[in-house]
């Protein structure tokens, strides 16, 4: 620690004293507060790729979400469009006399309904890409999320996941980084 004094003397002659002070033992508080610090800093990054982390989860999640939504949509327009051709066949049933009017009226209210669907689920597929527009930061258009034909996962077995998962868990060395710090401000105390 260095420190510098400066004294008048009764016969008016100023005196300067410089000096440096080292102590010749400190108990280990001095390596003890290096590793706290260290520790500290690396609790920190471990923070950091946390939120990476998290914002990947949020991400794959709004993905996720744009293709249920965009099956969904897919799904209700081929039974809107199957419930079309059973819609004129009622039609022309009831036209033969062959069916009652109450059978039309039964097709157009489903026909209604999967309209309705189809409107619902295709506003949630927009609302799927906007999230994601604003997650990762730029404008993204549907056709940029599909994914290629021929992608397949191979997943490895369920304990070999939750053992990596353990391993690699940001949140988990995060923690670990803050007990060590913690360790070493005990010792440092």
């Amino acid at each position: 620690t260095p420190s510098l004094q400066l004294r008048q003397q009764g016969s008016g002659s100023n005196v300067t004293v410089a000096a440096v002070q080292q102590p010749l033992w400190s108990g280990g508080r001095l390596d003890a507060g290096l590793d706290a610090a260290n520790s500290r800093t690396r609790s920190a990054n471990v923070a950091i790729t946390e939120a990476q982390y998290s914002l990947a989860l949020r991400v794959t999640g709004s993905w996720q979400s744009w293709m249920q939504a965009r099956g969904r949509a897919e799904a209700l327009t081929r039974g809107s469009s199957l419930l079309g051709v059973y819609a004129e066949s009622v039609r022309q049933r009831i036209k033969g006399g062959v069916s009652p009017e109450v059978d039309r009226e039964l097709v157009e209210s489903r026909l209604a309904q999967i309209q309705g669907d189809l409107a619902a689920a295709r506003a949630a597929e927009r609302s799927a890409v906007s999230q994601l527009s604003q997650l990762i930061g730029r404008p993204l258009r549907a056709d940029e999320l599909s994914p290629g034909k021929s992608v397949t996962v191979q997943l490895p077995a369920f304990e070999t996941l939750v053992e990596q998962s353990v391993e690699r868990s940001a949140a988990l060395r995060r923690i670990e980084a803050e007990v060590e710090a913690a360790r070493y401000d005990t010792t440092q105390k």
